[in-house]
Order: C-alpha cells, then structure tokens, then sequence
C-alpha cells in the first residue's frame, strides 16, 4: 500500500500544483513553526528584561517603572483653623514645593472652554458661585501639604463643590471618594460618621492621595490622570509607551475616553475660575465664605442640643458639620474633635457645653435598609413606594443598567433618608396604632410585620372602605394581645415557625419533632417546593 496522505488544503505553505501533501511535510512544517515562535518570544522577553534592567537602574525613586504596594498611612489630623485664622494664612506670600500645574492651550482644552460656554454654561455658573464658600478652607489645607493651590478646582469637576454628591460607583463628598479609597487614606465611613463629606478632612485625604500619585509620576498632567482612573491603570500605559506625556498617550488612546477628557476638562475649568468675565461669566453671584469658630470637645454631645442653647438652626449647624450622619457626634480615640459653631457663639457654647452632653443613641444613622424581595416586586414598583428613582437603586445594589429582573427572597439596599434604624428590633411592639399623615394600610402592615388583609380583618375594614385618616386609631392584635417578636410563634391554636436562611423542611420537622409528611400536609407543600427565608410555616400539634 502506499503512504497515507491528509487533505491539508487550509494549513499548507506549499502550492505544488496539488493541495494535497504528505504526513511527514506536516511534521517538517509544525516544528519550523514551533521554533519560530520560540525564537520570537525569547527576543521579545529580551528587550522587556532589558527594559525593567533600565528601570530599576534609575536613581530617582519617582521615575520608578514600578509601583510599589502603598503603606499604611497614618491617621488624618483633625486639627482645624477658625475661619478667621484661615483667611490670614491665605494672605501670606506662597510657593509651592511641588511646582505648578502646567496650563497648556490646545485643541482639547479649547473644545471644553467652548462646552462650558454654551451646553455647560448654567452648570458652570452654578459651580462658580458655591465654589467661593469652600475655595478658602481647601486652600489652607493644601498649603498645609506645600502642594498647588490650583488642585482646589478638581472638586468642582468632580461634585460640584457639592457635599451630597453622589456618584455611581457610590463615589460620595467633594472629592468623590469611594469607602475603600476614603479609608485607606484616612477618612472614617460608619453609622455616625461619613468624613468624605467634610471640606477639611476630605481634602486633607485628597492630598494625600495626590501627594503620592506625584511622587510617582512627577507629572501633575499624570497626577490628575491616576485621580480618575488609577494609578495602576496609568502606569500600563507608561510601561507600555515609555513616556509620560499625558498629551502623547492621549493621541495614542491608551486611557478610558473619560480619563483622555479629565485633565482637558479640568484645565478648562480653571482657566474659567481665574479670570471668569474674560469667557462670558458675568454677574455670578458668589456665595460668601463659610465664617466658624472651632470648639474642642472631650465628651459626645448632641448637635440639636448645641443649636438649641446657641439660639440658631440645627439645620445651621449641619451645614458647618456636614460630616454627622445624625444630631450624635462621637469622640475620636486618638485624634481631638473638632466642632465648627457660628462666629461669636464661642463663649456660649463653652460655657454650657457640659449640658449638651449626649449618651451613645440605641439606634444607628443609615442612608438605606435591607428589603427582601417578594414575588411581584420589580424595580418601578419599589422605586415608587420608596419616593427614589430606579437608577439610584441599581447604583446602591451595583446593578448592572441591563439587569431588571429580582428574584423572590434576595435581600437589596433600598434608600432610607437618614431616618434612625432600632437596634436589636425588628418592630415596635403595641397593640393599636394611631395614622399619621401621609400613612397608609401598607406602610402600617409593614412597620408591624403584619398581613393587609389581617390588617382588614381586625378593624373590620373591606376592600372598598380601606381608606384611613389621620388621627384614626387602627387595632393590631386580636383580643388586646400582643404580637410576640420575631422568630416562633406560639398561641393556644397553632405554632408558627418563621424560615430562616439555610433552614429545610427535615431540619424543621425534627427541631419541632413532628413527621415530615404530616408538616407538608399541613402547609400545602412537596417534596419539590423552595423555602424561602421570612416565609412562615405551621407546626402541626
């Protein structure tokens, strides 16, 4: 027989005048290609080894190719300055030790100049005239650090000097910090405290996170790049073109389009902030600088008491500590705590603070609640009867645009509007409940832990006269019992188990030592339904 030859019309170099070749041409074939990519590869490993021998060469430390992994900075100072104190440090010559940011003129700034004239120009204006109440403050503090004074204009392409912004990526406060990034340069996120919402303390972290972005890149241009994207993002593309001109790696696309528009946008903006009447802005009306005095605390107070004996608004005073979640300010354990109060209620508030003072509150400050989803839920619906829009549901719960389907059982975050949350409570405990205005059969159920329909069937209401007024006294429990809390439910008739998470309908059984089919019967269940947590179950005598 003769040799056996293959069909290789696809894969074969060769053309002989047929497409048909021999099995040991394949094998000749296979191995040149496989040296090739041997040969290939060893090169291409060559010149990256020689450039990383480049690399670590270098004496600098800034111009280093690498970035090493950050150590763990020390805690943020709480130190604060009077406003008056502030404003005479703003009046001493200045130089900053890390040189200015370098304002270039071209197509991209002018394309941004141009926007905020015309589609942004109302936004911008708006921005303007709030950046003159914050603009002192973040300038101390960036003296402070010996860094440009120029960086203060970041916040007003990042928030809009605005304190409660808040972005998808759950990025909040002036300078926009998502919770890992805020903690780990120093700002304190939890239920009585958000420091990314602090003029002073959030810019202190701010330029911390500059000070080191420029100690990596030497590049302001660069800096401001790592500030939206990452420093690790940037130094891909710096290793990848061996530069570190911001204006080449954007002709070359090597960043995120939002990252290739940051720094254009941002010198748009300043060059606006300098010398507004010269690009249209006139007749901004600018806010006036926010005025406080500073008072030293040793104990937790309560703000509402503090504005109380001051003779001012608790909403005032707020506004000057927008870092407390609620009316507690806590004490910090290794830092002073510093409260702003108006100009000229030092002496007051001193001399009455002892009054003000206020235990650690059974209940903690929080901007949303867990909500199990039940079946017929959907994201309108939810949305609707929490007054909030869908796209602030999805940005708490990291959903994706694309995702509208929720599945019966899980639990999501649903917005809470700063209310209080009990601890170690699930519901009050009481046997009537007097409406209130703006209530319904629905939100009193729910508060509760009760049915609508068992809600009905108590205080004799029908479906067609469930309408309830304010001042009206709505029953809860049968025969002026009160509803045991949460968890198994016991009356003279019927035990009910509630399911929890990971529980079985065997596991059930045995814990009440009933039989399992008599449990099912009694429920109307198969050995092919799902437990859901929350549901409730009855136990068979």
């Amino acid at each position: 027989m003769g040799e056996k030859r293959y069909n290789m019309e696809i894969m074969s170099p060769w053309k002989r005048g047929s497409n048909r070749i021999s099995t040991l041409e394949v094998v000749i074939y296979m191995m040149k290609m496989f040296l090739f990519f041997i040969l290939f590869f060893s090169v291409v490993s060559c010149q990256h080894m020689k450039r990383l021998a480049e690399c670590r060469e270098l004496k600098n430390p800034p111009d280093s190719c690498f970035i090493e992994k950050p150590e763990k900075l020390p805690v943020l100072s709480h130190k604060e300055d009077s406003s008056q104190e502030v404003k005479k440090h703003l009046d001493e010559p200045y130089v900053s030790s890390y040189g200015e940011i370098q304002l270039d003129d071209n197509e991209q700034v002018e394309k941004w100049i141009h926007y905020f004239q015309t589609a942004g120009q109302e936004r911008m204006a708006t921005y303007l005239s709030r950046s003159s109440r914050y603009i002192p403050m973040m300038k101390n503090v960036f003296r402070e650090y010996q860094l440009p004074e120029d960086l203060v204009y970041v916040a007003m392409i990042e928030s809009g000097f605005s304190p409660h912004a808040h972005s998808f990526a759950n990025a909040v406060g002036y300078w926009q910090f998502i919770e890992e990034t805020g903690k780990r340069y120093g700002l304190k996120v939890n239920s009585y405290v958000d420091e990314r919402r602090d003029p002073v303390l959030s810019t202190r972290a701010a330029a911390e996170y500059f000070k080191n972005l420029y100690n990596v890149f030497t590049s302001w241009h660069m800096a401001l790049a790592s500030y939206n994207t990452g420093e690790y993002r940037v130094m891909r593309a710096v290793m990848r073109y061996y530069t570190k001109d911001f204006w080449y790696l954007s002709s070359k696309r090597s960043l995120p389009r939002e990252t290739l528009n940051y720094v254009p946008k941002f010198i748009a903006a300043l060059r606006i902030s300098k010398d507004p009447k010269k690009y249209g802005f006139d007749g901004i009306e600018y806010q006036t600088p926010l005025e406080y005095d500073t008072v030293k605390l040793n104990f937790p107070v309560s703000l509402k008491k503090i504005a109380s004996k001051m003779g001012v608004e608790y909403k005032e005073i707020q506004k000057l500590n927008p870092r407390y979640r609620g009316e507690y300010v806590p004490i910090e354990q290794t830092e002073e705590t510093v409260l702003r109060i108006p100009v000229g209620k030092k002496e007051t508030i001193v001399s009455v603070l002892a009054e003000c003072r206020m235990d650690k509150p059974k209940f903690m400050y929080s901007d949303h609640y867990w909500y199990r989803i039940r079946r017929g839920d959907t994201l309108y619906r939810l949305a609707r009867r929490n007054k909030t829009t869908i796209s602030t549901i999805r940005r708490m719960n990291k959903m994706s645009p694309r995702r509208t389907m929720l599945r019966a059982g899980r639990r999501i975050k649903l917005p809470y509007y700063n209310r209080a949350i009990k601890r170690n409570r699930k519901y009050a405990i009481a046997d009537s409940h007097v409406v209130k205005k703006g209530e319904s059969l629905t939100s009193i159920a729910k508060q509760y832990r009760v049915k609508v329909g068992k809600l009905r069937d108590i205080n004799k209401l029908t479906s067609a006269s469930s309408i309830i007024h304010p001042g009206q006294v709505l029953r809860l429990v049968e025969n002026n019992k009160k509803r045991a809390p949460a968890g198994n439910k016991q009356t003279s008739s019927k035990t009910v188990h509630t399911v929890k998470r990971g529980e079985t309908l065997i596991g059930i059984a045995k814990k009440y030592n009933v039989s399992l089919p008599l449990l099912m019967k009694k429920n109307s269940l198969n050995f092919k339904s799902t437990l859901i947590a929350g549901k409730r179950i009855i136990i068979p005598q």
